[in-house]
């Protein structure tokens, strides 16, 4: 559902994805994945950021690339994936169940944090997304998630959407 919520409020915002770029910074989650498939579903270029060792595996990039239109690309520079990027997503960088490894993962996600300098290589209209919690400060910075190009809270109001349409579906409503 949260790879819908997030389509929906892109497609909100811009029309049709395909040709689009979105950005995805941090760890390949759950979160990372299903943004993934949908981006390439819908014909948008999907660039990931991860530190060495936090990506989605060749074998995944590969399943990715084969369900749509769109492409996929990995790094492990933020920049890269940022630079002209029409969304910018991050996650938390501390899964629930992931509690014990805070410290350790703090230290090698340091470098991940979307910031407005990093937003600033994005395009000039990009938006930033996160599927919340966020936790300012680690993988974002109160200036981003709270300024003028955050979605948050429409993702939010989108994901009630997402899954009221997918409990008609899965009902058979009409």
């Amino acid at each position: 559902l949260q790879g819908l919520a997030d389509a929906l409020t892109m497609v909100n915002e811009f029309g049709d994805l395909a040709g689009r770029t979105v950005a995805y910074v941090g760890d390949y989650n759950n979160v990372a994945r299903s943004l993934g498939e949908v981006c390439v579903m819908l014909g948008a270029h999907y660039r990931l950021a991860c530190p060495a060792g936090y990506g989605a595996s060749d074998t995944e990039l590969n399943r990715l690339s084969s369900l749509g239109s769109g492409s996929i690309e990995q790094s492990t520079d933020p920049l890269v994936a940022v630079r002209g990027a029409h969304a910018v997503h991050t996650d938390t960088w501390v899964s629930m169940g992931q509690e014990a490894e805070k410290a350790e993962r703090l230290g090698i996600f340091g470098s991940y944090t979307v910031t407005s300098a990093l937003m600033s290589k994005a395009d000039s209209r990009a938006i930033f997304m996160h599927c919340l919690p966020a936790y300012r400060g680690y993988e974002v910075e109160a200036a981003v998630i709270d300024g003028a190009a955050s979605r948050v809270i429409e993702q939010g109001h989108n994901r009630l959407h997402s899954a009221r349409g997918a409990m008609a579906f899965l009902l058979g409503v009409k």
